[in-house]
């Protein structure tokens, strides 16, 4: 079930790391039956390769992923984010004209969604979403 071949999750740049596709239906009964399966591999003490990055099991315990959750999955995209918060001048920032926003996987997602339009300055680069 975690093979590329059933589209169930997309995979990192290395075809290292699993992760659920942006354009997944949360009804789709396949993510309960691998859930239960999982589960029970575990209520049996089966150890099984789960390919998944760090930040879901983070998310499982409400813990806030971070910034080095994104670099662990897509280096590509977390050094860009770190570029923006380390890097570049408030002057720059405002030239890049950006918004809150990334591509991830095809489709784009708001970074703030309470204010997905907000653009990106330097005095708000760092805020807490």
């Amino acid at each position: 079930m975690v093979s590329a071949e059933t589209g169930m999750f997309m995979y990192n740049d290395s075809k290292t790391l699993a992760w659920f596709p942006s354009k997944a239906a949360p009804e789709d009964q396949r993510y309960l039956h691998f859930g239960v399966l999982c589960g029970l591999a575990l209520y049996n003490q089966c150890i099984i390769h789960l390919p998944f990055p760090l930040a879901l099991f983070k998310k499982l315990l409400g813990v806030k992923p971070s910034l080095g959750d994104m670099m662990e999955f897509s280096p590509f995209v977390g050094k860009g984010l770190k570029n923006i918060l380390e890097d570049y001048t408030d002057d720059e920032i405002g030239i890049l004209d950006l918004d809150f926003s990334i591509n991830w996987d095809g489709t784009n997602v708001d970074l703030d969604p309470q204010n997905p339009e907000k653009p990106l300055t330097g005095q708000n680069r760092y805020s807490k979403i």
